[in-house]
């Protein structure tokens, strides 16, 4: 399975830049270690915070911390 990962962040003048990165794993990991697929440098998530994989039709999040975590405000 192949995952896309989009950094976006904003210019001084606002503009957006989007640097993609495809990541070619089953499963990726979310968390604050620098070893981490999407790296969140905040004291708030946990160095191995939570993983996403694909079933075939669905796109599976789940917290590995178990801690709470929010996707698209839910």
């Amino acid at each position: 399975m192949a995952f896309i990962i989009r950094q976006v962040s904003r210019t001084s003048d606002g503009r957006e830049i989007v640097r993609p990165a495809t990541v070619e794993k089953g499963v990726i990991t979310i968390g604050r270690d620098a070893g981490c697929d999407i790296h969140l440098p905040d004291l708030a998530v946990e160095l191995h915070h939570a993983q996403i994989s694909a079933d075939g039709q669905r796109v599976v999040v789940e917290s590995t911390s178990g801690l709470d975590f929010q996707v698209d405000g839910r």
